[in-house]
């Protein structure tokens, strides 16, 4: 379980998020989270090939797993500030300030068997109408709906252990940690076999860093990448910081045709695409000064870890990103609460249609935005 959770975070990305146009079913893109940096996966903390892997924390062979301060599968798990003396070890799936621990992804407060269970997360990705997050034991819990048996399936994710997951409007795609890709809900599209280290929508990063595609639209350019970015258009980031992006359903705002520079993040929307250079500014290109996007390709100063698009409807469009500070600060329509983000640090974003998701330092997850579906309420 150690040198899984190794290979978890050594694969995750702190994506953007990027959905297929909409309404479309079973194409396009979607959140993703991801967040790549010269091929070495990083969310707030650091991640290498000799072993060490981070988010906002530290992962270690000594068989210590540490998300802000929370260590788990060692024995020993804490709020930040105070450890549990117990040390004792269980794979029930909770762990508590009592002193038991476990790599089941779950804590409480109260102890083992009494106080409030928090599930812990490695990354999340808000969809049109859905959230799934990677659970830190490496299985997948999705929830919300769109108020139809359709769209059922999403909620049900596979079994089996993963190590990325990307949700679309009706449907998801989650990498196993053999890398291959599984797809599930509504008309979900046939991935290609091969081993992939990040996917997002229909695309994927696979293992010799080309990028595949699926489902129908364009095919990605040739050529070595360290994220892939599926919205409408999809954009990858090169090995060497410059972006290119390919397909989307208009070619008049350019939202294909980024600009020259160094990037180390890159998040496709709809006919918008954003993208975080390598001094921290985040750069947006399309259809900026289109009235549907309400602000949402129009970043504000400051610098930046992450950025995320939300590709959702006409006037609803907005874009979040993480601070230097790490703090969220989102812009565009907040027409329900989805751009008004809650205080605290986070290490991962993910814009949805009309909710958005962030993964705290300590692991767990949360929400804001439009509540009705169930997509902005975490377990």
């Amino acid at each position: 379980m150690r040198s899984l959770g190794i290979a978890i975070l050594a694969s995750l990305t702190v994506t953007a998020c990027s959905l297929p146009p909409f309404p479309p079913e079973g194409t396009g893109g979607m959140s993703g989270g991801t967040y790549f940096t010269g091929g070495v996966a990083s969310a707030g903390g650091t991640s290498s090939t000799g072993g060490t892997s981070a988010v906002g924390g530290t992962i270690s062979s000594g068989g210590v797993f540490s998300t802000g301060g929370t260590s788990l599968m060692g024995g020993t798990i804490s709020d930040g500030s105070t450890f549990s003396t117990g040390g004792a070890t269980s794979k029930g799936g909770t762990s508590s300030a009592g002193g038991t621990s476990s790599s089941g992804g779950t804590s409480a407060a109260g102890g083992s068997t009494g106080g409030a269970q928090v599930t812990l997360f490695a990354k999340v990705s808000a969809g049109g109408f859905y959230t799934c997050g990677l659970k830190m034991d490496g299985s997948i819990a999705c929830w919300g709906g769109e108020g139809t048996t359709r769209g059922a399936p999403v909620q049900s994710p596979p079994d089996g252990l993963f190590t990325d997951v990307s949700v679309g409007w009706l449907y998801a795609c989650g990498i196993r940690s053999d890398g291959t890709v599984v797809c599930w809900g509504n008309n979900a599209p046939t991935p290609p076999a091969g081993s992939f280290t990040q996917v997002s929508g229909t695309c994927g990063l696979r293992a010799d860093g080309s990028i595949a595609c699926w489902g129908g639209g364009a095919s990605p350019p040739a050529g070595t990448f360290t994220q892939v970015s599926s919205g409408s258009p999809a954009c990858g980031l090169r090995t060497d910081g410059s972006i290119a992006c390919w397909g989307g359903g208009t070619v008049q705002y350019s939202e294909a045709s980024p600009p020259s520079g160094v990037f180390k993040q890159v998040s496709a929307g709809m006919d918008y695409t954003c993208g975080v250079m390598s001094d921290g500014v985040v750069a947006c290109w399309g259809a900026i000064s289109s009235l549907m996007m309400r602000g949402a390709a129009t970043p504000p100063s400051g610098t930046f870890s992450q950025v995320s698009c939300s590709v959702a409807p006409t006037y609803d469009q907005h874009t979040c990103g993480i601070t230097s500070d790490g703090s969220v600060e989102c812009w565009g329509d907040n027409s329900s609460g989805h751009a008004s983000p809650p205080s605290g640090s986070f290490t991962q974003i993910s814009a949805g249609a009309l909710h958005t998701c962030g993964l705290r330092t300590d692991g767990t997850v949360a929400c804001w935005g439009n509540s009705s579906n169930g997509a902005s309420t975490p377990p």
